[in-house]
């Protein structure tokens, strides 16, 4: 198969190293990590991205992200999401002209730790760091709540911009909502010491402010094999066939269940 994956930038390690062991031709396009600040426009720019995939309304020099220089030319089997729900960001994609593939996880994290109920066990008062994310963007930029809200910055920068008693309320209102978490998780690269020590470190830091103890997780690389691989026919990986839409529901438990059953003979199509 020839197949075209959507992955966030900081995924660039493993969603390569998956690619490189594939048995089909694998053509990836890397998404802005920014794109997690506006849920909105990360679903557009998603969508936009699947529809126009075997079709050519659309030169790939005018598309956002990291430019694939051959997606705008090839003719795909499968579409495939390196990433989960993403805060529902996926939820309602619709597929185009090829099938849609992504893995049945909450984001990337459960991708990452090797499928949703490992995430499941780790996710209880937890932030998680991804070496790929601290790597690029740095430990106060990786998570998504602490970036919005600003945490971070100090007491004294927040005086600085808002004066004194605005300050102390927003930073010790940014401390109010550290102490919901206990920890942080890092998901690290075993092949890649010297990396990993050097982001470890940075999130041992930013953590340390937080009282947050660091619990060091290594990637697990099976589910993203199985997903760059085609192997779709377990319940992990969930199949949108051409026109359908992405339609599941979570469950108080965390569970992720389809609202229909779709794409279970997918495979014997393609």
């Amino acid at each position: 198969m020839r197949l075209k994956v959507l992955a966030c930038e900081t995924l660039f390690r493993e969603v390569y190293r998956a690619a490189s062991e594939s048995p089909h031709v694998c053509d990836i396009k890397l998404l802005p990590r920014a794109l997690h600040d506006d849920l909105s426009l990360m679903r557009e720019t998603l969508q936009e991205e699947v529809a126009l995939t075997n079709t050519t309304s659309r030169k790939e020099a005018d598309l956002p992200g990291v430019h694939c220089p051959v997606c705008a030319e090839g003719e795909y089997n499968a579409v495939i999401l390196a990433m989960g729900l993403c805060g529902n960001t996926t939820l309602g994609l619709q597929a185009g002209r090829a099938p849609l593939a992504l893995p049945r996880v909450h984001d990337c994290h459960g991708l990452l730790l090797g499928g949703n109920s490992q995430y499941l066990d780790e996710e209880k008062r937890t932030v998680f760091y991804h070496q790929g994310a601290v790597e690029r963007l740095g430990a106060a930029r990786v998570d998504a709540v602490p970036r919005r809200f600003g945490l971070g910055r100090t007491l004294a920068e927040y005086i600085r911009q808002y004066g004194e008693d605005n300050g102390r309320y927003i930073y010790e209102m940014e401390h109010r909502f550290a102490q919901y978490n206990d920890r942080a998780l890092f998901i690290y690269r075993e092949d890649l010491h010297d990396v990993r020590m050097r982001c470890e470190e940075e999130v041992r830091e930013y953590a340390a402010q937080f009282g947050w103890a660091v619990v060091p997780v290594p990637v697990r690389m099976g589910l993203i094999r199985r997903l760059l691989s085609g192997d779709w026919e377990s319940d992990e990986v969930i199949v949108v066939p051409p026109g359908e839409t992405l339609d599941v529901v979570v469950g108080k438990d965390g569970s992720i269940a389809r609202r229909q059953s779709i794409g279970s003979n997918l495979n014997s199509t393609l």
